[in-house]
């Protein structure tokens, strides 16, 4: 199993020499003996790089949904990378593309974090509805106690027109700016109502 940072995969790699007898002889004369090989040409760097370069491309909760993807992408870049002068890679297995249980609980934690933004805000935006409603309502009321305050000054201005009355009728009458301000003397003799 190769640990690389947070993040945890398992690799195999099932590879072999060329079977040509120059590429063996190079090998071996080059680069050592069986097990001092993957060693010195860096065989669990490569495959680390590979799977790094990877990873980095997605976030956490990317790689978790989009593992085919991801393990695709690091067997490219591991094959691209791989000694391939000596040997011919056969399969590359990647399992197990998972993380350390703090890791998991970090994201599990960012995750609710960000749901109860999203529910704060969500709350917040009904708040700023129910005030707009309460708003509106007010101005509603407003609107309707403006037109009652109107109708009754028209009432009020009459009745006390009415109780200011003497009773006797008016000599002239005016008319309305409509009919472009005439007078109109109101006959005479009439005396007071109700006489």
């Amino acid at each position: 199993m190769i640990r690389l940072d947070k993040q945890y995969a398992t690799i195999n790699i099932n590879y072999k020499i060329k079977h040509d007898k120059n590429t063996i002889i190079r090998l071996y004369s080059e680069v050592g003996t069986n097990d001092v090989i993957a060693d010195r040409l860096n065989i669990d760097a490569i495959v680390a790089e590979g799977f790094k370069q990877a990873t980095v491309k997605y976030d956490a909760l990317e790689i978790l949904d989009k593992r085919q993807e991801v393990k695709e992408l690091a067997k490219e870049n591991i094959r691209a990378n791989f000694p391939k002068n000596f040997f011919e890679i056969q399969d590359i297995v990647i399992t197990n593309i998972d993380f350390s249980e703090n890791f998991k609980n970090a994201i599990e934690a960012k995750k609710t974090a960000e749901q109860d933004a999203l529910k704060e805000q969500n709350q917040l935006e009904v708040v700023k509805f129910q005030q707009q409603q309460e708003i509106e309502k007010y101005k509603a009321e407003a609107e309707k106690m403006r037109l009652q305050k109107a109708e009754v000054s028209a009432l009020l201005n009459e009745q006390k027109m009415i109780e200011k009355w003497d009773g006797k009728l008016p000599q002239y009458l005016i008319i309305t700016p409509d009919s472009q301000g005439m007078f109109l003397q109101l006959a005479q003799g009439q005396g007071t109502v109700g006489e």
